[in-house]
């Protein structure tokens, strides 16, 4: 049955479920119909994308109608509200003096679970919390089909005064996002805000609206609660420069199957894409792109299949909800779900298989109806899309040859190894790290390293202040049947569990032969106080290698480890009275003279 038939008993249950709430009051006697009607004359509109229709068939439009009658002292002004989106959640309008430093008075209308109409005020703090109050609101009606919730309501005597609606006279920021309702409760949860406007009159239906922010999509959560994936390495979508970015944020996998609430930014004359892939080199893409109409800078949502072996296109009709997106010149942001992937198995509709897949960024050109070729920017490699740490440092990995050797050791590199003076071009079982230190006036400095071992697996570099306690830093280039991958950990000392870390390294390039792996990348901001990696330039020096399975890597198998001074090409230790200490592999031949020259000396 259509949901606009069960309209009337939804909106019965819904009264009965709250009583009490004597600050709402309901409209039963028609549906909320919103539409741009009045638009610019006697109605102030705010909408992403821009000029978007929400009577149409764009789903990705969220929209908001104000219409404001005269102030009258004392009691402010009336404003009448249509508020229009698409979301498996709520939808929320919002005034405000500043949204990232004052409260913001929200306006919510969603749906539960069972599909019944959600009618609530509450106010968003600062820092982002959401409160329950009740501010007065009436003549509430609304229309649900499907995903589209549509509200009408009246917000009756919104004071002139600061102190009454978050508001400065009659000029306030508006505020349009969308929300999650709890199931059990049927209160708001996670407002995420998708428009900000700069202050505007709210009497002025022909006033000029100007966005202040589109979406809102940073890189705040990366690695903790979604996973991350830029071009170039370290950028952020919210800076001055160029940046390319995708956020994946999955729901539980314990049902067999999963949802995925994806962010997508970037820069294009065209579109920018993401894409999931069990094999970017064979096999299907399922690529999701934003774009730009050439013909009136609108915004565009498409899903095509990209032939990883010719890289053609064919348009498909995947099962994707709350698509918002917004344009601004060459500027593209789009947030959208991908719905219903298998956990356990790659499907006929999906490239993915089970959680493990690679994540594809790029680009491309639109020419009218016609999408161009996906120009890929970024692949992750296989990664646990489920896992927000999977991809936490964010670094781009070239892939190539290094050939590394002991050239420059003793001399301009410091290089530890294990067998003793082995050499990786010609030992099959040498392990080796070159590295060398670069030291700013700061006595903060940078530590490149070109690291080469024997593994099925991986092969890694550690650092500590003490290995025997603490933490290390652990530094990860491996082979995953048959995709490399770099990665940063952190040890605990003591049970010796690996754990995901966020550490900035850069410049990485990994190259593998037969069971040789190899890499050079730099280490940035060695000796500062929050990385707690080295003691001054003093640190103990970790050689390992392990195994990966599934993703997993073995908790470090141990080949050497040593204390030495990071900055020199010897790494001799000078102790603080001025004595000579050495590397360890030196200080046991200096500990034998001793003792023989004593002997002597007796003798």
């Amino acid at each position: 049955m259509h949901r606009e038939l069960l309209l009337v008993g939804a909106l019965l249950a819904f009264l009965a479920a709250v009583r009490g709430t004597e600050h709402l009051t309901f409209d039963n006697s028609t549906m909320a119909n919103v539409t741009r009607e009045g638009c610019d004359s006697t109605n102030l509109c705010v909408e992403v994308p821009n000029n978007c229709d929400p009577a149409g068939n764009n789903t990705s439009c969220l929209f908001a109608s104000l219409n404001a009658d005269t102030p009258m002292s004392p009691n402010g002004f009336n404003i009448l509200v249509g508020l229009s989106g698409n979301s498996s959640g709520a939808i929320a309008f919002g005034l405000t003096q500043d949204f990232t430093t004052s409260v913001t008075q929200l306006f919510v209308c969603g749906m539960d679970s069972n599909g019944n109409f959600v009618f609530e005020t509450v106010q968003r703090m600062a820092n982002g919390t959401l409160m329950a109050n009740e501010r007065t609101t009436m003549q509430i009606r609304y229309r649900l089909v499907d995903t589209l919730i549509q509200c009408e309501f009246l917000i009756p005597n919104v004071n002139t005064s600061m102190m009454g609606e978050m508001m400065d006279g009659t000029t306030a920021v508006v505020v349009l996002g969308d929300a999650m309702v709890n199931n059990n409760t049927s209160k708001t949860e996670n407002f995420t805000a998708i428009l900000n406007t700069e202050r505007v009159n709210l009497t002025n239906a022909e006033g000029t609206v100007i966005i202040q922010n589109v979406l809102d999509i940073s890189q705040n959560g990366c690695g903790n609660t979604k996973l991350c994936v830029r071009s170039p390495s370290g950028c952020d979508p919210q800076g001055t420069a160029e940046c390319l970015f995708t956020s994946l944020d999955t729901t539980d996998t314990s049902s067999g199957t999963f949802n995925i609430s994806v962010e997508l930014a970037g820069d294009s004359d065209g579109y920018i894409g993401m894409g999931l892939t069990a094999n970017a080199s064979e096999g299907v893409t399922n690529l999701y792109i934003c774009g730009r109409n050439e013909s009136d800078n609108s915004f565009l949502f498409r899903q095509l299949d990209r032939n990883n072996t010719d890289s053609s296109l064919t348009e498909v009709n995947r099962e994707v909800d709350n698509i918002l997106g917004a344009v601004s010149g060459t500027s593209i942001q789009c947030i959208f779900t991908i719905v219903g992937i298998s956990a356990a198995a790659a499907t006929s509709r999906q490239a993915v298989t089970g959680t493990r897949n690679s994540i594809l960024l790029g680009s491309g050109d639109i020419n009218g109806a016609e999408i161009g070729n996906f120009n890929i920017a970024q692949n992750s490699g296989l990664l646990d899309i489920t896992d927000p740490a999977a991809n936490v440092n964010g670094n781009q990995v070239n892939v190539g040859p290094l050939n590394i050797t002991r050239v420059g050791c003793g001399m301009t590199n410091l290089c530890l190894e294990t067998p003793a003076d082995c050499d990786p071009l010609t030992d099959n079982m040498c392990h080796l790290v070159s590295t060398n230190a670069t030291v700013s006036s700061t006595n903060v400095f940078n530590l490149t390293s070109r690291l080469s071992g024997y593994s099925t697996g991986y092969t890694a570099l550690g650092l500590s202040r003490d290995a025997m306690q603490g933490t290390s830093s652990i530094f990860a280039c491996g082979n995953d049947n048959g995709e490399l991958f770099f990665r940063t950990f952190t040890q605990n000392n003591t049970d010796l569990t690996l754990t995901s870390n966020n550490r900035a390294v850069s410049d990485i390039t990994i190259g593998v032969t037969n069971r040789r792996i190899e890499c050079e990348f730099t280490i940035l901001n060695l000796n500062d106080v929050e990385t707690r990696e080295t003691n001054g330039t003093l640190a103990t020096v970790i050689l390992a290698n392990g195994t990966v399975d599934g993703g997993v890597l073995s908790p470090l198998n141990e080949l050497l480890t040593e204390r030495v001074n990071l900055t020199s090409p010897t790494g001799v230790i000078i102790v603080p009275s001025g004595a000579r200490a050495a590397r360890s592999s030196d200080a046991l031949l200096i500990l034998l003279s001793l003792i023989t020259l004593l002997a002597a000396l007796r003798g």
